[in-house]
């Protein structure tokens, strides 16, 4: 019933592997289950690429996860497609540009046969081989995001995908890095050189909230924010992410800032 809406999107949006399902078989280890909370999952061998109780909420999970990386980057390349549910959720809270990799075509075959996916295929770029992984175009950092259970099932060719498109992921985080420098110094929240005695910031305590602010600027946005935290004996990185977290929603110019350093130390 899916099978041919599905392929007649994918032959407008990629006639390559739109040809190559049409070719495909189904194979053995590909099973399809119905999972406890309705949608269809799905078991490659004794790999389960999503949860047999409620593979949407699992997807959300997986979004949340990622959630400050998905925010900082400009464009989006996720590895593994499966069924697709951590994609569209991913749509859910960005429309970045999202290109999908799945070297699986027993598993792409099983997905255009289980769901509707005309609606998602329209709104990515999606390969299963190399010669066809394109990197969005998109100016800014690219995000690599890895359905981990989509990589456990080829780890050689996701690992290859990874390769081709992790100098175009380096290219774009300079870059971004670059911007966010650029708009750090604008903003006022660049570091000021200013000298106690013979030393200069640099050699002074990085972690002494007090020195931190003063470096700042105690005037500046960046100062202004680092103030709350005045009375404590040290601040890092991890205590600013807490704080954030704590706070929820209605993030500053700032804060954002913190949250995407801390994405980009993670990754």
């Amino acid at each position: 019933m899916y099978f041919e809406q599905n392929l007649k999107k994918l032959e407008t949006l990629s006639p390559r592997l739109a040809k190559r399902l049409r070719g495909a078989e189904s194979v053995g280890s590909v099973s399809v289950v119905t999972s406890k909370a309705g949608p269809p999952s799905i078991k490659v061998g004794d790999v389960l690429l999503h949860s047999v109780y409620d593979p949407v909420r699992e997807a959300r999970d997986w979004v949340e996860h990622h959630r400050s990386y998905i925010e900082a980057s400009s464009s989006i390349a996720v590895l593994g497609f499966g069924f697709g549910y951590h994609i569209e959720e991913l749509l859910r809270v960005t429309d970045k540009p999202v290109v999908a990799f799945d070297p699986r075509i027993d598993v792409l075959l099983a997905a255009a046969l289980a769901r509707d996916l005309s609606e998602l295929l329209s709104l990515i770029s999606i390969a299963c081989c190399l010669d066809d992984l394109e990197a969005p175009s998109a100016d800014g950092m690219l995000g690599i995001l890895r359905h981990e259970p989509s990589v456990r099932l080829d780890p050689a060719a996701h690992e290859q995908a990874a390769s081709r498109l992790e100098p175009l992921r380096e290219h774009t985080y300079e870059r971004r890095m670059e911007e966010m420098i650029g708009f750090m110094i604008r903003s006022g929240f660049g570091p000021r050189r200013q000298r106690w005695g013979e030393r200069s910031c640099e050699e002074l305590r990085r972690d002494d909230p007090g020195m931190l602010i003063a470096e700042a600027g105690a005037d500046t946005e960046l100062g202004k924010y680092l103030s709350r935290f005045a009375g404590a004996r040290s601040l890092k990185l991890s205590d600013i992410v807490q704080d954030i977290q704590e706070k929820g929603e209605d993030l500053s110019r700032v804060e954002r800032i913190f949250l995407a350093m801390e994405a980009f130390r993670k990754r």
